[in-house]
């Protein structure tokens, strides 16, 4: 299915730690079209995605609000935090290499892609492939009008390996801890860090930019059985969207929750790790 949203590709994306990227879409039930919507997702992307997996439900992301602090619990990710009600009402269509997902339930749509054996595509490729699964979806229904939008997310993975780019080289906040005693330089192996920021916009709020780094997380490589251990930093943009969104509309947030999260990446990022990503 041609996407009429035709995005040019992207010929600036070099970052090697990106891991995974996710583009969701929350919105009003359509619990009793979901049986059409499955199977009409499913005949015309069994071919990319040829896999089918069934998981568990996704819980409801939280309400905005409008307190703000460092350790303020951000709306849940469109990709975590599964219900314990109605297991197995998520459907997964994957591609053979499992770097492609698309999710699908009944309030909410999910794109993946997730490093395996390729190299990441780039943002306009992503972002191609959630409007194929959008429009399927809203063609199921007969009525574009059926969806009705209340949540956008855009999420970025970033992996930091701690042999070849530990986070106190990649990262500012991380750089700054370094400090020295007796002449030798000490540099900590990782820092925790939260922070989350509400956005305006006409004086209400519309929007939530959030960041996390965990280090120390040990993971198993893919493809493979060896553990690697590192750091995983979480960059997320939320946007509250209006019932009858259009298809426009919705690419220019998302587009712009990309601009937001490369941006305030770029700012952590060290001179040194610019260098070797290809940042400017």
């Amino acid at each position: 299915m041609e996407n009429p949203l035709t995005t040019s590709p992207t010929t600036t994306e070099h970052t090697p730690p990106v891991d995974e990227v996710v583009i969701g879409l929350s919105f009003k039930s359509i619990s009793e079209a979901m049986p059409q919507a499955t199977v009409i997702l499913r005949d015309n992307l069994k071919e990319q995605y040829p896999l089918l997996q069934y998981q568990p439900r996704l819980a409801e992301p939280a309400p905005f609000t409008m307190s703000i602090s460092q350790t303020l619990n951000p709306p849940s990710p469109l990709n975590f935090a599964p219900s314990t009600q109605d297991s197995f009402s998520r459907i997964w269509f994957v591609s053979e290499d499992d770097s492609r997902i698309v999710q699908l339930q009944s309030d909410r749509l999910v794109v993946n892609w997730r490093r395996r054996a390729t190299d990441y595509p780039g943002f306009d490729a992503v972002l191609s492939r959630f409007f194929v699964a959008h429009q399927l979806l809203c063609s199921s229904l007969k009525n574009e009008a059926a969806i009705e939008p209340t949540l956008l997310e855009v999420t970025y993975y970033d992996w930091f390996p701690q042999s070849t780019m530990p986070q106190a080289k990649a990262l500012n906040f991380a750089k700054a801890a370094v400090f020295e005693v007796d002449y030798a330089k000490v540099v900590p192996e990782s820092q925790d860090w939260t922070s989350t920021f509400v956005i305006n916009r006409t004086g209400h709020l519309a929007m939530k930019l959030f960041g996390q780094v965990k280090g120390n997380v040990m993971r198993v490589l893919p493809g493979s059985s060896s553990i690697e251990v590192g750091s995983l930093a979480t960059w997320t943009c939320w946007v509250q969207l209006e019932p009858q969104v259009s298809d426009q509309t919705l690419k220019d947030e998302i587009l712009f929750c990309r601009k937001l999260l490369k941006s305030s990446f770029q700012s952590l990022t060290t001179p040194e790790a610019k260098a070797i990503w290809g940042l400017s």
